[in-house]
């Protein structure tokens, strides 16, 4: 397993603090701050982070850094948001400033593969996985494996999403051994429901112990909701319920509506049990 680098690599100190601001005077300044903020379950100090990166890259005409930034807003922030059409306009707009500019073709892949989370809420089941077969070769040699991650992560969601248990345990686990910036905390509570529902006890349980660290450390409702949802299914059925309700609390409090949208644990793991992911209304993915 790789060692995962601290957040500490990430942040960097503030004036405010007494220290050097080493913070790129640049537009590539989101970069660093966005993965911190994710893997902190911050989804508001998420959202002014691509909102900043996408404004700053605009003002100083930074065709290089617009389209990441651009893909960043829309699968960081407008995709767990449920905005679907903004998310696609994002992405459309990133692939024309490539197609027009000098700008480095290859910076978010040539497979389409910085739309696949998008694709995997909208339930383009065989998009998604062709993409990500096709586009993991491809980052890995270009250098990029953040993108294999991404690609597994979205893979994960949709497999997930339609009751397809092994195959999303097995993309969940390879973001999960690998634990990058973002994906790597995002992938737990999936990790953990894939695990519990193919009878991989041991994995859900450490899935979980990792997950508690994280959302525990940040206090932030999203960390505090997807922390109490994952424990809702390792729970015997005397405390999920109530797991579930502190769940919906916590969640009622943050801005990921795909996260709030999820049916409860409880009746997931009956359809799990019964082995009829059909009975698991609104777990798929979907448009809204």
């Amino acid at each position: 397993m790789a060692t995962r680098r601290p957040l500490r690599y990430w942040i960097v100190p503030s004036p405010s603090c007494g220290h050097t601001n080493r913070a790129p005077k640049n537009e590539s300044f989101g970069s660093p701050w966005a993965a911190t903020a994710a893997d902190l379950f911050d989804d508001e100090a998420l959202s002014r982070v691509a909102t900043r990166w996408v404004e700053l890259s605009r003002e100083r005409g930074a065709l290089t850094s617009l389209p990441v930034a651009l893909a960043v807003l829309a699968n960081l922030h407008q995709v767990p948001e449920g905005q679907f059409s903004a998310a696609a306009a994002s992405l459309n707009e990133a692939r024309e400033i490539l197609s027009a500019s000098t700008a480095n073709p290859g910076i978010l892949g040539t497979y389409g593969g910085e739309a696949l989370l998008l694709r995997a809420w909208q339930g383009h089941e065989d998009e998604v996985r062709s993409i990500t077969l096709a586009s993991a070769p491809e980052a890995v040699s270009g250098g990029r494996d953040r993108l294999v991650m991404y690609a597994y992560l979205s893979l994960a969601a949709l497999e997930l999403g339609l009751g397809n248990y092994q195959a999303a345990l097995a993309s969940a686990r390879m973001v999960y051994e690998d634990d990058p910036p973002w994906t790597g905390t995002f992938i737990l509570p999936d990790l953990v429901e894939a695990a519990v529902r193919t009878g991989e006890h041991r994995t859900a349980v450490a899935a979980l112990e990792r997950l508690s660290d994280r959302a525990l450390s940040s206090q932030t409702p999203l960390g505090l909701g997807l922390l109490a949802r994952s424990q809702a299914l390792l729970a015997d059925d005397g405390d999920a319920g109530r797991l579930y309700e502190e769940a919906i609390e916590h969640l009622e409090g943050c801005r990921t509506m795909t996260e709030r949208a999820r049916p409860p644990p409880p009746l997931r793991r009956v359809a799990a049990s019964a082995a009829a992911p059909t009975e698991c209304p609104g777990s798929t993915p979907h448009s809204p």
